[in-house]
């Protein structure tokens, strides 16, 4: 049996510099704009990041989007 600290394979990274900064503007619920592979984008605020998706409140309102981790191509903090 592991010890609660052993990291399983498929958990975050919250290690990991990228994950780390990504928590800071979930708790400083900073303004993102997040460039996507299909050359759209979105502004908004980060609410929580799993393996896979990261929610956004979008700063035009309405609902949480999810948007995959694959689909994101560059995070732009602090706008």
């Amino acid at each position: 049996m592991g010890s609660s600290t052993e990291r399983r394979e498929g958990d975050l990274d919250i290690s990991q510099p990228g994950i780390r900064q990504i928590h800071g503007w979930i708790r400083d619920r900073s303004n993102v704009s997040i460039d996507l592979v299909s050359g759209g984008a979105i502004n908004g605020v980060i609410r929580w990041v799993d393996l896979q998706f990261l929610a956004v409140e979008p700063a035009a309102g309405g609902e949480l989007l999810l948007i995959n981790r694959d689909a994101i191509v560059l995070i732009r903090g602090g706008i």
